[in-house]
């Protein structure tokens, strides 16, 4: 006797291996983590590091740049004219 897969039960075949990998990534990568305690610690303190150098810097770069948006508008410039001037010299 001979089956004819369609279509629809290729696809349902693919989304169960599919997850089935996602979930074997997962469990290895939290085992893993488990197994290596010290590598763990360690990238995760590097991690911690950068993104708090990263987030001085850009706050840093933040306040420079209010601080000159805010120069810049309580700065004014003042043209003062004579009376007599001609509208060529304006």
């Amino acid at each position: 006797m001979i089956r004819v897969l369609s279509i629809e039960m290729i696809k349902k075949v693919v989304m169960i291996v599919r997850y089935n990998v996602i979930g074997y990534l997962i469990s290895e990568g939290f085992r893993n983590v488990l197994k290596n305690k010290k590598s763990t610690i360690a990238s995760f303190m590097i991690m911690c590091a950068t993104m708090l150098i990263f987030g001085l810097f850009f706050l840093v770069g933040e306040n420079v740049n209010y601080m000159m948006q805010s120069l810049e508008k309580d700065q004014g410039m003042v043209a003062y004219m004579k009376k007599d001037v001609t509208e060529e010299q304006i």
